[in-house]
């Protein structure tokens, strides 16, 4: 199964964005024009600046700070600590690559090519 992180990301778009209790179901148009579909299981936040229909420059992990910090004093005020194992924040960049479109904190993640 390929990794997210092995997709490429850039000069594509976002086409859609589902949010059910458990999962973010992405929608990606890559710069070929292939789509592909990310899934973000168990996720704890997210942040959207009208992504869907703007192009990207790429994704990142673990490159998002803030949101990274509010999931954690959210879930330490919760009274939980255990929940924090083995999350990961991703987040996708505008076309010119200095402003985050799209973040998510999220435990597991998977595509679909």
């Amino acid at each position: 199964m390929k990794r997210i992180q092995d997709c490429d990301f850039h000069d594509g778009q976002i086409l859609s964005i589902s949010i059910s209790n458990t999962c973010v179901d992405v929608l990606f148009e890559k710069w070929n024009g292939d789509k592909v579909k990310l899934f973000f299981d168990d996720y704890f936040a997210i942040r959207d600046y009208h992504s869907i229909g703007q192009r990207t420059s790429g994704m990142i992990m673990n490159s998002s700070k803030e949101i990274m910090d509010a999931t954690i004093d959210f879930v330490l005020n919760d009274g939980g600590s255990e929940e924090l194992i083995g999350l990961n924040s991703y987040s996708f960049l505008n076309s010119c690559g200095d402003k985050m479109i799209f973040e998510i904190v999220a435990r597991n993640e998977r595509i679909d090519e």
